[in-house]
């Protein structure tokens, strides 16, 4: 009979390594305690195990929102600029530039709307640099 699978089952409710299972509660003979750790290691190779700790899982979480903040950000910076290419054929490279310079989504949703109304490219210039000041 394997203690491992047990243990490994126990230690994912407590969101511990099993090292620390094996460290804190059980007290194992010498024997034993080398089979655990046998099993342990052919266990975790197995399954492709690697313990995160909550700190490390916030951080993870944190860094997967920014991402996706990120990706949202440039979708809205390149439709506004597909918008303006659409409209009005070739775009400035230094009002590209600003337009990826800009990091607020509000604004960029904001001056979307303004490039599909737009009459002229000068126009909607004109009303980006209003709204960016």
């Amino acid at each position: 009979m394997s203690i491992v699978p047990n243990s490994m089952l126990f230690c994912s409710l407590l969101r511990a390594p099993c090292s620390l299972l094996h460290d804190w509660i059980m007290n194992l003979p010498e024997e034993l305690s080398e089979s655990f750790w046998d099993e342990l290691s052919s266990y975790e190779e197995e399954k492709k195990m690697r313990y995160v700790t909550s700190v490390e899982r916030i951080g993870i979480e944190k860094g997967m929102q920014q991402g996706i903040q990120q990706g949202m950000l440039q979708t809205a910076r390149e439709l506004l600029i597909e918008t303006l290419e659409t409209r009005f054929d070739v775009i400035p490279r230094s009002l590209m530039d600003v337009i990826n310079g800009i990091d607020d989504p509000a604004l960029l949703k904001m001056l979307h709307k303004k490039a599909i109304t737009a009459t002229s490219l000068d126009k909607f210039k004109e009303t980006m640099e209003a709204m960016l000041k």
